[in-house]
């Protein structure tokens, strides 16, 4: 319990930004602050499609931020 108290207590934070988005569509102005998070459109972006029952979502959300967000 100590030791891993202090292994937990020595980490420092990731540098960045994790957003995680759920429960069906979301206004603009938030997907907007995403791609603004990750560093804009030519930034690296990665979604897990993980919890959804359509087999198309990750599909999906490549159009939405190409097609609406111009990533790449």
């Amino acid at each position: 319990m100590f030791l891993a108290a202090g292994i937990a207590g020595a980490t420092e934070p990731a540098p960045g930004h994790l957003v995680l988005n759920g429960g069906g569509a979301k206004p603009a102005a938030v997907m907007q602050r995403f791609v603004d998070l990750a560093g804009g459109p030519d930034a690296d972006l990665v979604v897990f499609p993980t919890a959804s029952e359509e087999t198309d979502t990750g599909d999906y959300y490549r159009g939405l931020f190409v097609d609406d967000y111009g990533c790449r």
